[in-house]
């Protein structure tokens, strides 16, 4: 996989960003050989000076104490940065603004429309579930 990735970098000329999104699913459905095995590639490409790389974790709060099964091999696991709930205001920026900086719109009523499936709490507080 190693040098895959490490094409593929230099195939686009910049660095690679991996995100391991719900992260707590890997707790979940993965166990034995097959654990310990993609913990190696993990531990591998985290270290791997060559392939210019990020990892971006991404995993719900109360599944942060299980990041200490990878902490033991790679010791920054936990994380540097919780998002916090958004307002409705900071939720549609948060949407908006990437796109527009790289000249991307979205279709009338897009932005509406994942507001309201994000929502799902009465008090229309959004919940990302980011960790880096």
């Amino acid at each position: 996989m190693s040098e895959f990735l490490k094409a593929a970098s230099i195939a686009i000329g910049r660095p690679l960003v991996i995100v391991l999104d719900q992260f707590e699913q890997f707790f979940v459905r993965v166990g034995g050989q097959s654990r310990k095995a993609f913990i190696a590639e993990l531990v591998d490409l985290y270290y791997n000076r060559d392939i210019p790389i990020k990892l971006v974790i991404s995993i719900r709060a109360e599944w942060l104490a299980s990041l200490q099964e990878l902490r033991a091999e790679i010791q920054t696991i936990l994380p540097d940065m919780q998002l916090l709930p958004l307002d409705t205001k900071s939720a549609r920026e948060a949407i908006l603004a990437p796109a527009e900086s790289v000249r991307v719109s979205f279709e009338a009523g897009l932005v509406h429309e994942l507001l309201k499936q994000l929502a799902g709490h009465k008090e229309q507080r959004f919940f990302p579930r980011i960790f880096s």
